[in-house]
């Protein structure tokens, strides 16, 4: 049995024919939920977009405002930064002599002219405590230790 080319012909373009009916469906119905997807979100999506040219609308009237606002702020900010330094400087001479000023007060006021002033942790005139021994040795040893 030989098959002519005719025949060939059509029984390839038979088979051709079956697969490219189910892709072409296929692709049918592809664009169709794209369609109806595009068509259900476009009028979300122009909302959102309006909404985000409002918003950017008003934040460039605060940006704008405040622009102004620091433009009158400049003099009030130099003059808070010079007065600034002016107390970083004070503050660091008052750290330098404050030591000193503290100990001369103490020293006029705790009516020990002329002695030494005292231990740190003591009152005036008491003892310095002494140092202990870590062991008692006077004390009895207790029942059930030895």
């Amino acid at each position: 049995m030989t098959i002519s080319a005719p025949m060939l012909a059509v029984f390839l373009l038979a088979i051709l024919a079956g697969v490219s009916i189910p892709v072409l469906y296929q692709l049918y119905m592809f664009v169709r939920r794209a369609r109806v997807l595009l068509e259900t979100t476009g009028p979300r999506l122009e909302q959102a977009l309006v909404q985000v040219g409002q918003a950017t609308e008003r934040l460039n009237g605060i940006a704008s405002s405040i622009e102004a606002q620091i433009h009158l702020l400049r003099p009030a900010l130099e003059a808070v930064s010079r007065s600034g330094r002016w107390l970083g400087s004070a503050m660091s001479f008052g750290g330098a002599i404050a030591p000193a000023v503290v100990a001369g007060a103490r020293a006029l006021f705790s009516g020990n002219a002329g002695q030494p002033a005292p231990h740190a942790g003591t009152r005036a005139g008491a003892e310095p405590p002494q140092p202990q021994s870590l062991v008692n040795v006077s004390a009895p040893p207790k029942e059930g230790h030895q």
